[in-house]
């Protein structure tokens, strides 16, 4: 393993993108998949039940970096109930990472991978795809 951000001298944007790129054109022609996740020095990938909480501002800075590279992201269904994920706003202009995503929709869509198919249709996120108004019973997964 190795440290890719931040370094002693820092990186800036486009030094920090090009390490997450695929490392050529015929590369980037094949699907990438890409993990990301933070986790305390004991192993703990939470902090009072949210993973949030252990993240700091260069964590953030690659997950934001990481989501403007994405075509998709993917989500499990207790991190998004916990989270309290909501639809992705579409993000144009004014974001630090807005030249990534150049040519492709403002930013990526979420999908939900679930073992238990067991998501609240309710939640912010599911209710704009569902629909609130429709009713419950026409809202299935």
């Amino acid at each position: 393993m190795r440290q890719i951000y931040p370094e002693p001298a820092g990186l800036d944007d486009r030094e920090l993108a090009g390490r997450y790129l695929p490392p050529d054109r015929a590369a980037q022609a094949l699907h990438w998949l890409r993990a990301n996740m933070v986790a305390s020095v004991d192993g703990a990938a939470t902090l009072g039940g949210r993973s949030g909480g252990l993240s700091g501002g260069a964590d953030q800075q690659v997950f934001a970096m990481l989501r403007a590279l994405a075509d998709v992201i993917l989500v499990g269904a207790e991190t998004a109930r916990v989270e309290g994920y909501r639809p992705v706003r579409p993000r144009t202009e004014g974001t630090r990472w807005a030249w990534l995503r150049e040519g492709r929709a403002p930013s990526a869509p979420i999908a939900v991978v679930t073992r238990r198919i067991d998501l609240n249709l309710d939640s912010p996120l599911l209710a704009a795809v569902t629909g609130r108004s429709s009713p419950r019973a026409a809202r299935t997964c």
